[in-house]
């Protein structure tokens, strides 16, 4: 936060870097984002407009459920997500076949175990982010980019997007 002349100016950075709002905006700009940020937060006065391409990006969140609560890799609608401690740990699976030029995998609550297989944590575990130039391109390199990533208890909304 900056005040100047009794003027408020902020800006919100998720400082995570972990929310598929976030995810979807970084293929957009097309300059360096940290120089940015790294202005802010050291005082220096930002009066310019952040470039970025006319691109749509779409983020998916690919997150655990409890593994008896839905079959394997179903769809689920706007029920909220579950953080059952019982699904955690689970080996994920990464076919890059799926995946499009256009898209990219933000993993969020991954992690590699002792022999480097690559594990869920609890809750979000990766965001796929696909770009194009209307929602509906994003939307499907979005969507058809998620057979690329299989853990036992997979869940993703199927409406996000949608008209």
């Amino acid at each position: 936060m900056r005040i100047s002349n009794e003027k408020v100016y902020l800006l919100e950075v998720n400082t995570r870097f972990g929310d598929s709002e976030s995810e979807a905006m970084f293929p957009r700009i097309s300059e360096n984002l940290y120089d940015i940020i790294m202005d802010f937060a050291c005082g220096i006065h930002i009066n310019k407009t952040i470039q970025h391409d006319s691109n749509v990006c779409l983020a998916i969140s690919i997150v655990t459920s409890t593994a008896g609560s839905v079959k394997k890799n179903q769809k689920i609608e706007r029920d909220g997500w579950s953080f059952n401690t019982e699904v955690c740990r689970m080996p994920i699976r990464l076919t890059t076949d799926y995946l499009s030029e256009k898209v990219t995998i933000y993993w969020g609550n991954a992690s590699n175990n002792q022999s480097g297989t690559i594990i869920t944590g609890c809750g979000r575990v990766a965001h796929i982010v696909g770009i194009g130039k209307s929602l509906e391109v994003a939307r499907e390199r979005t969507y058809s980019s998620i057979p690329a990533i299989e853990f036992d208890g997979i869940r993703w909304r199927s409406d996000i997007g949608a008209s």
